[in-house]
């Protein structure tokens, strides 16, 4: 809903994206948090000023544990 109201870039888009994928990580679907963990990422990483903010090690920090336990799943 965010991305219609605001451009898809928008810093709120991301946190948006990223609170719902901290819902699906918490509910066990990691496949479904990952491409929102993502794309939190990649829209802070296009804002100028907030690519060296914590909120870019914290994105990051999100889809490597992502991308660890959906690497794990396919081995279980």
């Amino acid at each position: 809903m965010r991305e219609n109201l605001l451009d898809v870039n928008h810093l709120d888009v991301a946190q948006s994206h990223n609170n719902l994928a901290a819902l699906y990580n918490d509910l066990g679907q990691y496949h479904q948090a990952v491409p929102l963990y993502e794309r939190a990422l990649d829209i802070r990483q296009k804002v100028p000023l907030f690519r060296l903010s914590v909120f870019i090690y914290v994105s990051l920090s999100n889809c490597a544990a992502m991308w660890y336990r959906c690497q794990i799943l396919r081995h279980d």
